[in-house]
């Protein structure tokens, strides 16, 4: 039993440290990039919508027509480096294309390399 004891314990300490490490808007912040995610998801109004697992895109005409009130969106932001991706998700008003809400998701912890990569790609607005 005191063997299940100390794995349980090591097991949350591992958990504890990982959540501790990880990219969120306030370690972006922190390093000197705020991601304005409410810009990044008004950025992809007007786009073609891929339809998942179809091959297919979509306008946005079809996409009002044929979806909820509002529509969740994800953007992958992926890095050069091949480390993993970092997301933003966005709520998004199918009619009038107005964001509800936007957030960057918290994901691993990034590198210099990948908050260079962001601010060169204009998603830090400091």
């Amino acid at each position: 039993m005191p063997k299940l004891g100390l794995t349980a314990l090591a097991a949350i300490a591992i958990l504890i440290a990982g959540c501790g490490s990880r990219a969120s808007e306030q370690s972006l912040a922190a390093a000197g990039c705020k991601i304005d995610a409410a810009q990044a998801c008004a950025s992809i109004k007007g786009h073609a919508v891929d339809m998942s697992n179809t091959g297919m895109s979509g306008d946005q005409r079809m996409v009002e027509q044929n979806s909820a009130a509002t529509a969740n969106i994800h953007i992958p932001i992926q890095f050069p480096s091949g480390d993993p991706d970092l997301t933003i998700n966005c709520n998004i008003k199918t009619r009038t294309q107005a964001v509800v809400y936007a957030e960057v998701v918290p994901g691993p912890a990034l590198s210099g390399k990948d908050i260079d990569f962001l601010r060169g790609a204009g998603f830090c607005s400091q």
